[in-house]
């Protein structure tokens, strides 16, 4: 079957998908509709310069944002609908430089073309997010210091966002997300110490659902593409820190992914009339690499690159995926660590390469809940997946390269 075929049957099947029981909806509605086109750039810059010591700490942020919508009510039920267009770029840069810090140091850069949320407690949720982006997404966080207590940075890039949510009711939503550029997310972090623990997290994403429910009937369906073959889709994280106590970094690429997590009420991500469906052409490629003289504690450096992911997770009820996943793009994961502990720390190397993943878990130990579904997986691109450790003195290393073209799991069990 065709990628459009594909797009249009899933399309004119999420009125059926979205249509209430006649029971489910009373008349405490509240209705939104929202229409956003931005035509021009969107940038966020924030400067933090240190000339000499600070003895507490820095906390730096920037976030930049094309369009932005939400419904969200604290009972009731609420109907929902955006429709959003960005034609711009969208980047955000956040920059502590300088002296040291003796207290900790946070930074964050966010970047999204298009953001949607809508949900509610003790009642329904219906909602339609309708998403397009046509430009550049960048999220770039850089901190160059000399000595620091604790330090942290947070990078994310996603072109489309989509978050719908209910507790105590119904959540009946559809995702249609277009991403038709280029999305990066980028961390560079140069240090000579730092006291304390050091977490890096990049994550770079085209298009991304997150749909969360407890107590409900969650419902929920996407059309998410990336049909530009000259995109890429780029995690990319660097740090060296001379003298390192206990670092990890993650960097995360996803071109398409959607994540349902519910607990105690039927759920599902698809069905059989109207499945989820995720296409991709764009190429993936999560970077990692530490590097250091010489790390106290732990050095974990991990890298994950997939071009589509379905996830659902139940808790107690029964639970369904299905979905349809195309991935044409090259998806590459490299994760690297340079560096020797002399007090017997560990080192720690992962990489994981996949074309497309479909998982589904249900916990029915305090349940009688089922698991049922159906994936159709299509890979047309390559995967690669390497890990590199470079050494010369350490307690423990420990290291993976994984590269898989299609993956589909269900599981149902106990924790």
């Amino acid at each position: 079957m065709s990628k459009k075929l594909n797009v249009l049957m899933s399309a004119v099947a999420a009125a059926a998908l979205l249509a209430p029981a006649a029971s489910a909806w009373e008349d405490d509605n509240h209705n939104v509709y929202v229409d956003q086109v931005q035509l021009d750039d969107v940038f966020s810059e924030m400067t933090v310069w240190i000339d000499d010591d600070i003895d507490g700490e820095v906390v730096a942020s920037s976030a930049a944002i094309g369009n932005t919508a939400a419904a969200e009510v604290m009972s009731g039920n609420v109907t929902y609908e955006a429709v959003q267009v960005m034609h711009g770029d969208t980047i955000a840069n956040t920059e502590v430089e300088g002296g040291s810090v003796d207290g900790a140091v946070y930074a964050s850069s966010t970047a999204y073309a298009n953001a949607s949320t809508a949900g509610t407690w003790m009642g329904n949720t219906q909602a339609l997010a309708h998403q397009t982006n046509n430009g550049v997404v960048v999220a770039e966080t850089e901190i160059d210091l000399v000595n620091v207590g604790e330090v942290g940075a947070s990078t994310t890039a996603i072109a489309n966002v989509s978050t719908p949510s209910s507790e105590y009711g119904d959540n009946r939503s559809f995702s249609q997300q277009e991403n038709n550029e280029s999305v990066y997310a980028i961390t560079d972090a140069t240090l000579c110490c730092n006291n304390d623990e050091a977490n890096f997290t990049t994550i770079a994403g085209g298009n991304a659902v997150t749909s969360n429910g407890s107590s409900s009937t969650v419902i929920n369906g996407a059309v998410q593409t990336n049909y530009n073959s000259d995109a890429e889709i780029l995690s990319e994280s660097y740090v060296y820190i001379q003298n390192a106590s206990d670092v990890s970094a993650t960097s995360t690429a996803a071109a398409n992914s959607y994540t349902l997590m519910n607990e105690f009420g039927y759920a599902t991500l698809g069905r059989d009339e109207s499945p989820l469906y995720q296409g991709n052409d764009a190429s993936v490629s999560a970077e990692n690499e530490i590097e250091t003289v010489s790390f106290h504690g732990y050095a974990n450096a991990s890298s994950y690159g997939v071009g589509n992911s379905a996830l659902i997770g139940n808790v107690g009820s029964d639970t369904g995926l299905f979905a349809n996943q195309e991935n044409w793009g090259n998806v590459s994961a490299t994760a690297s660590l340079s560096g020797s502990s002399y007090t017997g720390g560990t080192g720690v190397v992962h990489s994981t390469a996949i074309g497309n993943a479909a998982t589904a878990t249900l916990c029915n130990m305090c349940g009688d809940g089922v698991l049922q579904g159906s994936v159709n997986q299509v890979n047309g691109g390559s995967m690669y997946a390497t890990s590199s450790v470079y050494s010369s003195n350490a307690g423990n290393i420990y290291g993976s390269a994984t590269a898989v073209g299609n993956s589909a799991s269900f599981t149902a069990g106990g924790d």
